[in-house]
């Protein structure tokens, strides 16, 4: 292979590989990095973005600063698959100041997982003869500063031991498992530390 032919493989290789980083930093910028919330926050519940597949943190929030307490809003993985967010109203937390009907005052967001099975606990019965398991929730959550997107900290949460939690109705078909969501003393013991001390 002549020189120029070698040379001429040398641009091609760089070329390619200038290509590929390219395409791999379109990738990674698109679909893993975290992007701001266009548009005015409204209601909490449009801080659930900040928890969905493709997240999003709010710069008009509230920055997690200054003293105790810090307002957050929990959101949990209503499917168990990264779909729709169902807002958690966190009672249970020494202060009530803690929560806040402004989105813009949130300083943290929690995001909680599909629930996975624990203990079962019972049956929930429903009209008819439909019967289904009732198990404990186990939850894995993350922690974000609602301004930044910057993960503050990561907890488990474990549902309560009620049957209480059966719901009044559903659907049943494809027999799917029910769970208990966490009760105040698994919002305290989790998210309590970061609410309701100094930062």
């Amino acid at each position: 292979m002549s020189t120029g032919e070698r040379r001429g493989c040398s641009v091609l290789g760089i070329v390619a590989l200038v290509v590929a980083g390219g395409i791999g930093f379109f990738i990674w910028q698109t679909f893993f990095t975290v992007k701001p919330f266009d548009g005015p926050l409204k209601i909490t519940h449009d801080l659930s973005q900040g928890c969905s597949d493709a997240r999003r943190y709010f710069p008009s929030a509230a920055a997690y600063s200054g003293s105790a307490p810090h307002p957050i809003a929990i959101f949990r993985d209503g499917d168990g698959s990264g779909g729709q967010e169902d807002e958690v109203v966190p009672s249970g937390l020494a202060d009530d100041s803690y929560q806040t009907t402004d989105p813009g005052k949130v300083q943290l967001i929690a995001c909680l997982g599909g629930a996975s099975n624990g203990t079962r606990i019972g049956d929930c019965d429903f009209s008819g003869s439909d019967t289904l398991p009732l198990y404990r929730g186990e939850y894995d959550a993350v922690l974000y500063e609602a301004k930044t997107g910057k993960k503050v900290a990561e907890a488990h949460l474990e549902g309560s031991e009620s049957k209480s939690d059966c719901p009044y109705s559903l659907y049943t078909q494809g027999s799917p498992d029910l769970h208990t969501s966490p009760d105040s003393v698994a919002i305290q013991r989790a998210f309590g530390p970061y609410v309701e001390s100094a930062h």
